[in-house]
């Protein structure tokens, strides 16, 4: 198994929000605010460390995403909001008393460049170059993804943990145990269960490659673009293409890996019938997905950020089953199964 590899790109910052935005300027935005707010970013440097990346902000509303790793950079919108915090593309952040804006859930962390060690940038820039030297590793093939329910999560994410101790397994998998307050009930859920939790943890640790079915959710209206005729697909609004799974599952962090940027090829949803496109075009605010997520567990890093330890997910396949909620929990199947891979 890969020890892990690298976390997503801040350049791909472009459509994290789940929507997607101009990068015209608006009145709250740009010179404006650097003249109204001490706190406007317009005309400093920030860095963000976990993710090896220089951010920069511009008076005409823009802002500046240079991904160290790849060598890469892109232009997103931003804006100083009402309240005196900021959005890049949607995405809110917090100003910090030290003068670091935090996104919400601390994964992304932009901090003045002159508050950040040229040493602790150049490490970790060192760790995801080496990290991402396996982006080009074979996927392997749709019947070698062992099944994963939901709430098997939390026991992959376990699975690797070297050498935990007896109570710590008991505190994360075994239920009711964290809770209990008698010692002696404490005990004897321990030595009911711990044997067969050890026992799960092994089969687990055995397997890299899983197939997870997610809770069906809203979909088309906050994830799906314009259709394109041409392509007979419609865009994926947000990147990370699949960063719309969510910043955690099942309550536990994780990343995405190696998956297409908004704007690829690769992050688009083919729908070949017209007809089924046309009714999900219509029908955006009422599409739902079910959804299929072909993974290989590629390991844990520590992230600098508020979630902490994060779980890397390279994620090879998404499989769509869409419906339609016309009126109240009335849900209507809409033909067929949608696929995104690269």
């Amino acid at each position: 198994m890969k020890k892990s590899a690298a976390l997503l790109s801040l350049w791909t910052l472009a459509l994290l929000a789940g929507c997607s935005h101009s990068n015209s300027a608006d009145p709250t935005q740009g010179a404006g605010s650097e003249s109204t707010d001490p706190r406007s970013p317009v005309g400093k440097n920030y860095v963000d460390v976990a993710n090896a990346s220089k951010i920069t902000f511009h008076d005409d509303g823009t802002v500046e995403l240079k991904d160290l790793v790849h060598q890469k950079s892109s232009s997103v919108s931003w804006k100083m909001t009402p309240d005196h915090e900021i959005q890049v593309n949607g995405m809110p952040f917090d100003h910090t008393p030290d003068g670091t804006w935090v996104a919400e859930g601390g994964a992304f962390r932009f901090a003045p460049d002159n508050d950040v060690s040229e040493a602790a940038l150049a490490h970790r820039l060192q760790e995801l170059k080496t990290l991402s030297a396996d982006d080009n590793a074979p996927r392997p093939a749709l019947s070698a993804y062992v099944p994963l329910a939901l709430s098997d999560f939390a026991f992959l994410a376990s699975s690797r943990i070297p050498s935990p101790t007896d109570e710590a397994i008991a505190q994360a998998l075994i239920p009711g145990y964290a809770a209990e307050p008698d010692a002696f009930k404490k005990r004897d859920l321990m030595q009911r269960d711990l044997p067969g939790v050890k026992a799960k943890l092994a089969e687990f640790a055995q397997h890299d490659d899983y197939v997870l079915d997610l809770d069906e959710r809203q979909f088309g209206a906050q994830f799906l673009g314009a259709y394109d005729l041409a392509s007979h697909s419609f865009a994926l609004s947000y990147g990370p293409c699949f960063d719309g799974l969510g910043a955690q599952i099942a309550r536990i962090p994780v990343a995405y890996q190696r998956w297409g940027k908004a704007g690829d090829s690769s992050c688009r949803l083919t729908i070949s019938d017209e007809s089924i496109a046309r009714t999900v075009d219509q029908r955006k605010p009422f599409i739902r997905a079910h959804i299929k997520m072909f993974f290989r567990f590629t390991g844990r890093t520590q992230q600098e950020s508020d979630a902490g330890e994060v779980l890397l997910l390279d994620v090879s396949r998404l499989e769509f089953q869409l419906s339609d909620q016309t009126t109240g929990t009335t849900v209507q199947p809409i033909p067929g199964v949608y696929v995104v891979s690269q």
